[in-house]
């Protein structure tokens, strides 16, 4: 009687707790790969605008430096003053910071003496906050709105200024916020993203949204969606849809068979990217053979007893 009865129930309730004991460990794996993955988007935030804070620094820095040589030379009698200056404008002009960013100069007074567009040299712009804040500090980093001539809207913008006091020039090397990852440097957090493991061999990895891998333990700067040798059907849905959680089947080069993962991954719109963190289900659920092996060893005692 006890065999016929107890035995079913017994086993009924293992089974339950399997499952419950499964939804449990996968709610803190998915858990764990959020933080993870909140965790790399914060820390590539912050490393992406330190980044992009010091190139443009460097920029402006080259740039004064470029403008220090000239007026030397003026200074020496090898060139007039005005000849030094018309060098260091063309000098200034050639140069695009990103994709569609420049250099522009304005004196103490809001003044722009050096600009790409014609039609705002020598105009007073006193008039703007971001100039009387340039004029104030005349030296650092700056966030603002700018809509040049001919454009229909603001766009956000950011420059880092320094000062040419014998000119009187706030040197200022801008670019669109839009266009800033063109001015990242990948490796200032490739390695802490790369350092980011879940498990034994999961790992966290970053694309763009035209699908090469920015950040990737195997595949860096390849992109998946062109490898037909590759499976790229996830990540098709993952940069359709960029915010989210998903499983599918993936094979790392040197393993036999492929293993199905677990991904929960973040979209960064300034940045065109798309972080993932991943873990293997295999390895997920290890601690689940050890309990079906108690459950099974447990099942098989209650029946000697029984008997």
């Amino acid at each position: 009687a006890f065999l016929f009865v107890f035995i079913p129930l017994i086993a009924a309730g293992g089974i339950l707790g399997y499952f419950q004991v499964k939804k449990i460990i996968q709610a803190n794996i998915e858990r764990r790969l959020e933080d993870n993955t909140d965790s790399l988007v914060r820390l590539i935030k912050t490393s992406a605008a330190v980044s992009v804070k010091n190139r443009l620094h460097a920029i402006a820095e080259k740039n004064r430096e470029i403008a220090r040589f000239y007026y030397e030379r003026y200074k020496s009698g090898i060139i007039t003053k005005s000849r030094a200056k018309t060098v260091i404008k063309q000098i200034f002009a050639a140069q695009r910071i990103g994709m569609s960013g420049y250099i522009y100069c304005l004196n103490s007074k809001g003044i722009i003496v050096i600009h790409p567009e014609k039609k705002l040299r020598n105009s007073d712009v006193s008039s703007f906050a971001f100039i009387r804040e340039q004029i104030r500090r005349k030296n650092g980093y700056l966030e603002y709105y700018w809509k040049n001539p001919g454009e229909s809207k603001k766009r956000a913008k950011a420059l880092y200024m320094v000062y040419f006091k014998p000119f009187d020039w706030i040197i200022s090397v801008s670019s669109y916020r839009k266009e800033f990852k063109n001015l990242v440097d990948i490796n200032d957090f490739r390695d802490a993203v790369l350092a980011c493991k879940s498990g034994k061999t999961g790992y966290s990895y970053m694309l763009a949204e035209k699908g090469t891998a920015i950040v990737h333990p195997y595949f860096q700067g390849v992109n998946i969606l062109e490898r037909p040798d590759l499976p790229s059907g996830f990540f098709k849905e993952i940069l359709k849809r960029k915010n989210g959680r998903m499983m599918y089947s993936w094979k790392n080069p040197g393993e036999i068979k492929p293993r199905m993962k677990l991904a929960i991954f973040r979209h960064l719109p300034e940045y065109k990217w798309i972080v993932v963190s991943s873990s293997y289900v295999d390895e997920v659920f290890a601690p689940l053979g050890k309990f079906k092996i108690f459950l099974l060893v447990f099942l098989g005692i209650a029946a000697l007893l029984s008997c």
